[in-house]
């Protein structure tokens, strides 16, 4: 319940230019286990009835023990990266070249990872909801 507004806060700041999804499947390559149902994912698309492209953010949400989620948000970024490979997404290089943010959150605590072509970078700090102007900053630059 903490997540939601602060995604559609996002959608009302950029109602024309990103889709929010939620709860949506995301299945990109489940040869390589690169299937199943993201919490929350930000497309820069004004479609609302598929997920667009690029996808620019994923946030897995997990109860309390943020760690636990690494690797499920690591494997929907690199599926992310994956479905903007394909060829509708090439008009967007520009957009493309920024990566990917991946999103842990408690609803209370949030921390960042960001995938740029083969590098995955975790960010060690926690940010909490007392930072929300920051925690909004770091959305809106990967949104634009």
């Amino acid at each position: 319940m903490l997540i939601a507004p602060i995604m559609w806060e996002m959608k009302r700041r950029h109602s024309t230019s990103i889709s929010i999804f939620s709860g949506r499947e995301f299945n990109v390559d489940a040869s390589r286990g690169l299937s199943g149902f993201v919490d929350f994912l930000i497309a820069k698309a004004r479609q609302q009835a598929f997920i667009g492209l690029p996808v620019v953010v994923l946030v897995e949400a997990k109860k309390s023990d943020l760690a636990s989620g690494y690797g499920q948000c690591a494997a929907q970024m690199v599926a992310a990266q994956i479905k903007n490979s394909q060829p509708e997404a090439s008009e967007m290089q520009d957009r493309l070249e920024k990566g990917i943010l991946g999103i842990i959150t408690s609803g209370t605590v949030w921390q960042f990872l960001h995938l740029k072509a083969q590098e995955l970078v975790l960010d060690l700090a926690e940010y909490s909801l007392d930072e929300l102007s920051l925690l909004l900053g770091i959305l809106e630059e990967f949104s634009k």
